[in-house]
């Protein structure tokens, strides 16, 4: 989840963590033990990544620029570069952000390029834009309202792809005929795109109980 909004989809295993750059993260929240209110796959318990949010004071710009690489050759290198300005006062706070990681290929211990999978459920030469606003409004001490959007967008691109041998000979019982080669060209790289708008409403004293109300809208394509 982010934010208490479940992340459940069609591609629910290998894709949920490709919604959101570590530079909107605050923290990780895990909640261990079976839960009706999330829904199915919540039988063990879920995780919720809080997101970075605004808080008061003057304007405060945050950067991140930076880089990873194995040194096997040109193509492992992850480029990193994240922007956010943040601020407000006691009574309303912001903050906007735009996140971008561009990575590269992923290698084994020998040395030797990890076959890439073109149906994007691996994260090898892959591009990610993040963009994140979020505010905050405390009308006064007990009530509050989180105004939080995304929009994150995931794309592959990548020139690598299986070649299969000869007629075929690779999955026809000679795997040795399996490798890498450059050249793929496809008439559109996979792609994951994902908008995301959440309210939240928090009232600490409704008849001596807290009220807490969440309206969300979530789309995936």
């Amino acid at each position: 989840m982010i934010d208490g909004v479940s992340l459940n989809s069609t591609r629910e295993i290998s894709r949920q963590f490709d919604s959101i750059n570590p530079f909107n993260i605050e923290r990780v929240e895990v909640l261990s033990g079976a839960t009706a209110l999330f829904g199915a796959g919540a039988s063990g318990g879920i995780i919720n990544i809080i997101t970075k949010k605004g808080e008061s004071g003057e304007l405060g710009v945050e950067a991140r620029i930076g880089g990873v690489s194995g040194f096997n050759s040109s193509e492992d290198l992850t480029k990193q570069a994240a922007v956010a300005i943040s601020g407000g006062n006691d009574t309303v706070a912001g903050r906007l952000s735009v996140a971008y990681e561009g990575k590269g290929a992923a290698f084994d211990g020998d040395g030797s390029m990890i076959m890439p999978d073109i149906t994007q459920t691996d994260m090898q030469f892959n591009d990610a834009v993040d963009v994140m606003g979020n505010l905050e409004f405390n009308f006064d001490e007990q009530q509050s309202l989180s105004l939080t959007a995304q929009y994150y967008d995931s794309q592959q691109d990548t020139e690598y792809g299986a070649y299969l041998g000869p007629n075929l000979a690779g999955i026809m019982g000679f795997p040795e005929f399996i490798e890498i080669r450059k050249g793929l060209k496809l008439d559109e790289q996979p792609s994951t795109k994902r908008t995301f708008v959440n309210a939240q409403y928090k009232h600490d004293d409704v008849l001596s109980h807290a009220l807490l109300a969440q309206l969300y809208y979530r789309a995936k394509s």
